[in-house]
């Protein structure tokens, strides 16, 4: 059976040869992609980062069935844009809108932005775990906590305990959604960078497992 096919924007900015990871995104698809009914069912593709590919973004999804759209205070005009672009070539892809620059107050938001079907408010994960299921099932999100749509507008989310979300660099899922060269752009992360990067993040998934068994100890002291 053929997968769902779900593209993603966070657009960043280069500095030299370096390039900022979309770990907005790469945290809400390492979520997604632990429930094996999710990840049997959406193909999630390369993160769009650069600026200066909109066109070929724009014409890579035309088979889009979801977008996700990372939304700062640097990539919103240009996020925008692409968004736009995408749903007027391919009408039937679901616009999801997240980020710190959505708007809480969002009077007359759909109105000037008719090519955004949701808006999420708050932690991302959750919520579209939630919209991912429905969308497997009858598309009707009027039920899931933290969206907004252009008909109604939902009550909060809780949030999740961090301690339990997975790491898109210790799974080394973050390779699934850029890569470690672009010959177009320079060197997104250089081979001795990377080096580097993979025993760091080994060190740091060591001291994550002991911060938590720590916890768990001083939580056991104190009921005792």
């Amino acid at each position: 059976m053929s997968k769902f096919n779900v593209y993603n924007t966070q657009f960043n900015y280069k500095h030299g040869k370096r390039m900022h990871f979309p770990y907005s995104i790469a945290m809400l698809v390492a979520y997604l992609k632990q429930n094996k009914k999710l990840d049997d069912a959406f193909d999630f593709k390369k993160s769009f980062i650069f600026r200066d590919k909109i066109d070929q973004y724009v014409n890579e999804c035309t088979d889009a069935d979801i977008l996700l759209c990372s939304c700062y205070t640097w990539n919103w005009e240009i996020t925008r844009h692409v968004a736009k672009e995408i749903k007027k070539n391919n009408p039937n892809c679901l616009v999801i809108f997240g980020g710190p620059q959505v708007p809480f107050i969002s009077e007359n938001f759909f109105k000037n932005n008719p090519f955004i079907d949701i808006l999420v408010h708050g932690e991302g994960e959750l919520i579209l775990y939630n919209i991912f299921q429905e969308y497997l099932n009858k598309k009707n999100y009027l039920n899931i906590k933290g969206i907004e749509t252009k008909d109604f507008r939902n009550s909060p989310e809780q949030r999740l305990d961090e301690n339990n979300l997975p790491s898109p660099y210790i799974t080394n899922l973050i390779w699934e959604l850029v890569d470690k060269n672009d010959s177009n752009h320079g060197l997104l992360i250089g081979k001795q960078t990377v080096d580097v990067l993979t025993d760091v993040l080994f060190v740091i998934g060591v001291m994550h497992l002991l911060i938590k068994q720590i916890d768990m100890m001083k939580k056991n002291y104190i009921k005792k």
